[in-house]
């Protein structure tokens, strides 16, 4: 992206969503974990724009993937990882098992939860 920065006030742009834990199988049997959703938008979004943007994912996870996403995270100097937290330890997790090249069968196994004591105390 060739932009004259100098000139340019730098962007703040907020990447909304969850980041859960993907336990993927491949059609020949090979099993990976990855996190996904909005940890992809964020990173792709660190590549399109310019070097004083900055990305900040708002997520709520689980505390065991707190560290490991902040730290796939840390390798984008302009993403801010600040606003992604696990005070409630609650998070998605989803397996993915593909039965073919191009096609899947999507199980979520544990479901982020809504904090109804949360939107209480937000006035909702």
């Amino acid at each position: 992206m060739m932009t004259d920065t100098k000139s340019q006030k730098s962007r703040k742009v907020a990447v909304l969503g969850p980041i859960p834990h993907d336990r993927i199988v491949t059609d020949d049997g090979e099993r990976f974990e990855k996190y996904g959703c909005a940890l992809y938008t964020a990173v792709a979004l660190s590549a399109l724009m310019d070097a004083g943007d900055t990305i900040v994912p708002i997520s709520h996870v689980r505390r065991k993937d707190e560290g490991p996403i902040k730290q796939i995270l840390a390798s984008f100097p302009n993403i801010d990882t600040s606003c992604i937290t696990s005070s409630a330890d609650q998070g998605d997790s989803v397996e993915l098992r593909y039965t073919g090249q191009n096609r899947r069968v999507e199980r979520q196994t544990r479901l982020h939860e809504p904090d109804p004591a949360g939107r209480r105390r937000r006035g909702a």
